[in-house]
């Protein structure tokens, strides 16, 4: 048994799949959530900035004034921000339908992210490998469940 598509047939199809992919993605951004979520905490665990560096310890000063703690994790505030995916009032989460942008409002995460003159940086908003390919994984079944599926 077989089936045929005719090569004149495929225009019209790819320009439905363009049209669809060109849309409001608000839904399939909100499916991600979770992904990128997880992706972040994973980053906190691992303690490792976009190239695999271990994050710098603490300075004795720091151990000294709150004694020993995880990395970036005396509160847990900045870790919450960005690795709960329906957000918490330190959290940017921000889904335009195209752009689904994603940090925390802490002052202090960019201290640390990016470092000052007295903090070392350690790096924790970026992109993993995996995290993309869950992000990867999310969309493609969203694209088969709702755009494939219906044309």
């Amino acid at each position: 048994m077989t089936t045929e598509i005719e090569v004149e047939q495929l225009p019209g199809k790819l320009k439905e799949l363009t049209d669809a992919l060109s849309g409001d993605m608000a839904e399939a951004l909100d499916l991600c959530r979770a992904d990128i979520a997880g992706m972040f905490m994973d980053i906190f665990h691992r303690a490792q900035d976009a190239g695999g560096s271990a994050w710098p310890e603490h300075a004795p000063a720091t151990v000294e004034q709150y004694g020993p703690h995880p990395l970036l994790i005396l509160t847990s505030a900045l870790m919450q921000s960005v690795t709960t995916d329906f957000g918490t009032g330190d959290s940017v989460i921000e889904n335009s339908g195209r752009d689904l942008a994603w940090g925390t409002a802490l002052a202090y995460g960019g201290y640390n992210n990016y470092g000052t003159s007295r903090i070392p940086p350690r790096e924790f908003l970026y992109w993993t490998e995996e995290g993309a390919d869950a992000l990867v994984d999310t969309l493609g079944k969203w694209i088969d469940d709702n755009v494939l599926g219906s044309l």
